[in-house]
């Protein structure tokens, strides 16, 4: 299989682009439209992760550190473990599409959904998983913390947890209207 670097991916675009043979400029860079958001395939030389456009802001997350994976796999293994032995539903965890009712695309760590839900499962989780869990590493924690819990409230995510790699810590989050209250803080 033939390999194409970034460069030869925008020269093509953009020659097609001068041609006509193109009418969009963001199909030029490689993206494609997902709800509000644009998903970058042709991503800047050296950068080693996905690309998101989020309301005209490119955000580029870095492949995840082992410590990362790890706590969220060990998060993941024993919240299976209690909600297989009570029946209560299903989790997953990244990479796995979650489609708000925004349209907006995301992939949280880990999430849940409650058994009598499980109806918005598919091929991608549609509407707010009952439980989302976000493992913020020093390179997303603001992410974390600011624009995505914005989001999960925003689209009715009852429970939001965000666990912080560099404090050792677990902040609880509950939907109360349209903005979550801490419901608790955890710390090792």
């Amino acid at each position: 299989m033939k390999s194409v670097s970034t460069r030869q991916t925008l020269d093509e675009g953009i020659r097609r682009l001068l041609a006509g043979q193109h009418h969009d400029p963001f199909e030029v860079l490689g993206c494609h439209r997902v709800g509000r958001r644009w998903r970058i395939r042709a991503l800047l030389p050296g950068s080693a992760g996905a690309g998101v456009l989020i309301d005209g802001e490119l955000l580029v997350t870095p492949s995840p550190r082992p410590e990362h994976q790890e706590v969220a796999g060990e998060i993941y293994t024993q919240l299976k473990k209690h909600v297989r032995a009570a029946q209560a539903g299903k989790v997953y965890m990244a990479p796995v599409d979650v489609q708000l009712s925004n349209g907006e695309i995301v992939q949280p760590d880990v999430l849940f959904v409650r058994r009598e839900r499980l109806d918005i499962v598919d091929r991608r989780i549609h509407g707010a998983p009952d439980l989302v869990i976000e493992v913020a590493s020093p390179s997303n924690a603001d992410r974390d913390r600011f624009l995505k819990r914005s989001l999960h409230a925003t689209n009715g995510v009852p429970e939001y947890w965000i666990v912080d790699l560099e404090d050792r810590s677990v902040q609880v989050l509950e939907l109360d209207g349209d903005a979550y209250r801490e419901a608790g803080w955890f710390q090792t």
